[in-house]
């Protein structure tokens, strides 16, 4: 990209990244390193053509809400959070109801990635 004097990056955050949730802290963490990673690269990369792009969806129907469950329940076992854990998963299955399809979201993400400029 840098060669060619253009090209694009899109990495893929979440909510999360700016509000931690219990029992999701890894997850959390990481993706808030990617927000940072990305504020560095729109930086670094602009005078070089280069576009960089963060999205931060909130909820998707995906299955990776089964593996933070399972992950979560398997935690849960062995701390402190077993309390907390129906809660939140209460809370989640709510938010749920209103998640958007991880189909639709990818190709609108795909529709916004191939305009001339993109979003920050």
């Amino acid at each position: 990209m840098v060669r060619q004097g253009s090209g694009r990056i899109i990495n893929i955050g979440s909510l999360t990244g700016f509000t931690p949730v219990p029992l999701r802290g890894i997850y959390s963490a990481t993706k808030a390193a990617v927000m940072r990673l990305t504020d560095a690269l729109r930086v670094e990369l602009k005078a070089l053509g280069v576009q960089v792009m963060l999205v931060a969806p909130g909820f998707i129907k995906s299955n990776a809400r089964d593996t933070a469950h399972d992950v979560a329940t398997w935690y849960c076992s062995k701390s402190l959070w077993c309390n907390w854990l129906s809660v939140l998963e209460s809370c989640m299955a709510k938010l749920l109801v209103n998640a958007v399809p991880a189909e639709y979201y990818a190709e609108t993400l795909v529709a916004v990635a191939l305009r001339r400029q993109m979003p920050r």
